[in-house]
């Protein structure tokens, strides 16, 4: 707890240079030290906040929540390629509209997504053939939207889409 105190007062001098050193250093450790690494994962410049973002479970979701809301591309990235992320936490990143978030959140197989997500997703795919790809290899998706995304999505999206599906999804 101590460490954890004098890092964060160090850190308050540190370029953010040094603190990217500090938050790779940090996640590479395994040190716990919650008080340090949350100041990282706040932090506006994505070389600092990006390595605590993606590795750490010292970051609560609702503070990734928050996070995902009001930081930029590469923290959105950061976030949604953790594992195991909620359909909370994928649906504030799908409604954030990155196409590259949407790609990767759809790529990420252990991110749950809900109903409204995989619906958001769908049909944002129906036009783009990358996204269609990577949600094709999901085997999570919803037999309803499912059907609902064949019939509407361009040919090209539905090639991609199948491209990488499992057996069941391509029987339907």
């Amino acid at each position: 707890d101590r460490l954890d105190d004098v890092l964060v007062c160090l850190m308050r001098l540190a370029t953010a240079q040094d603190l990217a050193k500090v938050s790779n250093t940090l996640v590479r450790s395994g040190l716990r030290l919650p008080k340090a690494i949350q100041q990282l994962a706040r932090h506006r410049d994505a070389s600092v906040a990006v390595p605590i973002l993606r590795h750490s479970d010292l970051v609560s979701e609702d503070d990734l929540a928050d996070l995902a809301e009001t930081r930029d591309i590469e923290h959105l990235l950061a976030i949604g390629s953790r594992a195991g992320i909620t359909h909370y936490l994928t649906t504030t990143l799908i409604m954030r509209g990155y196409s590259a978030v949407h790609t990767l959140v759809a790529g990420n197989s252990s991110a749950q997504l809900s109903e409204g997500g995989f619906l958001v997703l769908l049909k944002i795919a129906e036009r783009d053939p990358e996204l269609a790809e990577s949600l094709g290899a999901r085997s999570d998706i919803p037999h309803i939207l499912l059907r609902k995304f064949l019939a509407m999505a361009s040919e090209r999206a539905k090639v991609a889409f199948l491209r990488d599906a499992p057996a069941t999804v391509k029987a339907l």
